[in-house]
């Protein structure tokens, strides 16, 4: 601060400028940065939260039709009635005619579907123990030697769905109930579909650089759009989120970090999750922040040559009306230039005033000098006319004396060398006169006074001959 008060006009002119421009290139760069990393954050949030509700949407679909399938052939066919039936002890023929039903029905339905889709009857070894283990049709031991059958036989639900990807299969099982006895369980009716029709649904709706994952319920991966490392607990982290916030911030056990959103296919117990490598993100904002970085150096360089040329009229101002300050200063009254400026310019009639005042006090020193050698001449030559009559006055008084001492000679040599002063006072009218021609003045002076003192007075001149042309006051 003090170093700012001690500077001159220029040097504040100049930081203030600095200051200035720093402060709104900054404040453009921050704005500007913030910006983009906000909307950059919004634009990856839009897009994975519109691509994961295309991926639960398709997913959706895709179950729907499943289940769509599947009701029908546990309301609508005769495949419950045939497997409700306590007709254990018919003929061969009998069941025979209606195994063929079920096999023969079973791809009809399948091909309702958009995609490829198997179907399978369980069915109890008491209602059809000879053929079982026909097309689609299995025995319901089977079933319930699977790992997940003691969780469908304590699920209320009508459907159960699973994920086997040792199988890669999704699949989706039903109950049937006699449709006589509501408590005795006559078959089980599968549908399952192959994981890897999932997976392209899921990687046709993923944008680029993202990465789409399926989940069941109990936070178990069943396929991605594309290959990723995960891990039990980064699997645990991820079926987890929650579907009510648009983006997620996540950091995997390897410390990649991820954006991700999920949403949960309607109905069903899976689940949608989309991922987002953070790290391009980061690289857009670093793109971003280095071109904004040089944008705000090269408009800063631009900004500060324009304030320089717009000022500079002002400090070529200042600087000659502080070099005319410093010439008045040493004594030297030189005419101002004036800025080649509009007359309305501060600057222009600061200048205009200080040359007028310049002008002024220059005229007024020459007149002052003027005066003052004026005055000395007066006084000069008044003090000539005092001294002029006294020393006539006595010089006839010293020629009356020789007369009356009867020293005549001498009273005419005394006239004719006071004829000769007077001759050399009244010879020029000029205020200034050679050397030689004052010291004849002179001599001529000594010699009348000589006479008055007796020759007391001796003069001796030793002037050369170079000085005696030399220019003197009268």
């Amino acid at each position: 601060m003090n170093f700012y008060k001690k500077s001159s006009i220029k040097t504040r002119l100049f930081i203030s400028q600095i200051l200035l421009l720093s402060l709104s290139m900054m404040s453009f760069f921050v704005l500007s940065y913030a910006y983009v990393a906000v909307k950059s954050r919004k634009d990856v949030s839009q897009s994975i939260n519109h691509s994961s509700d295309t991926a639960s949407l398709q997913t959706t679909k895709l179950l729907n039709q499943m289940e769509n399938t599947l009701y029908y052939v546990s309301q609508d066919s005769r495949i419950p009635q045939i497997l409700s039936s306590k007709n254990i002890h018919g003929t061969v023929n009998e069941k025979y005619s209606d195994y063929l039903y079920i096999i023969n029905s079973l791809p009809i339905f399948q091909n309702s579907c958009d995609f490829p889709v198997k179907l399978s009857v369980y069915i109890p070894p008491e209602i059809n123990p000879v053929y079982y283990d026909y097309y689609n049709t299995f025995n319901a031991d089977d079933l319930k030697n699977t790992s997940y059958f003691h969780i469908l036989d304590e699920n209320d639900n009508r459907f159960f769905y699973y994920g086997d990807p040792a199988n890669n299969s999704i699949f989706i099982i039903n109950t049937i109930y006699d449709i006589n006895d509501y408590n005795r369980v006559v078959g089980y009716i599968k549908i399952s579909v192959d994981i890897p029709v999932f997976g392209e649904v899921l990687e046709q709706a993923s944008p680029d650089k993202t990465t789409s994952l399926l989940y069941n319920k109990h936070g178990g991966l069943i396929t991605a759009s594309s290959a990723v490392n995960l891990t039990a607990d980064d699997n645990s982290l991820l079926s987890a989120l929650d579907e009510e916030k648009n983006m997620n911030s996540v950091r995997l056990s390897d410390n990649r970090r991820f954006f991700a959103v999920r949403r949960g296919a309607d109905h069903s117990n899976y689940s949608i999750v989309m991922l987002y490598p953070a790290k391009y993100v980061y690289i857009t904002n670093l793109i971003i922040f280095l071109f904004l970085l040089i944008l705000l150096c090269i408009v800063s360089v631009c900004a500060f040559i324009i304030s320089r040329r717009v000022s500079s009229s002002l400090i070529n101002s200042i600087d000659s009306l502080v070099g005319a300050m410093k010439r008045v200063s040493l004594g030297e009254f030189k005419t101002l230039p004036l800025p080649d400026e509009s007359k309305e310019n501060e600057t222009v009639q600061i200048t205009e005033a200080y040359k007028h005042m310049i002008e002024t006090i220059d005229n007024l020193i020459k007149y002052n000098e003027r005066y003052a050698l004026t005055l000395k001449k007066y006084e000069f030559d008044f003090l000539q006319m005092q001294i002029k009559p006294h020393f006539l006055y006595n010089t006839l008084n010293v020629i009356q004396s020789l007369y009356l001492d009867n020293h005549a000679d001498d009273a005419v040599r005394l006239i004719s060398v006071l004829s000769k002063f007077y001759k050399l006072s009244l010879h020029t009218q000029s205020d200034f006169v050679n050397l030689e021609h004052e010291i004849n003045h002179i001599l001529k002076y000594i010699e009348i006074e000589n006479y008055k003192y007796n020759n007391a007075i001796n003069v001796k001149v030793d002037v050369p001959d170079e000085l005696r042309r030399c220019l003197v006051p009268k």
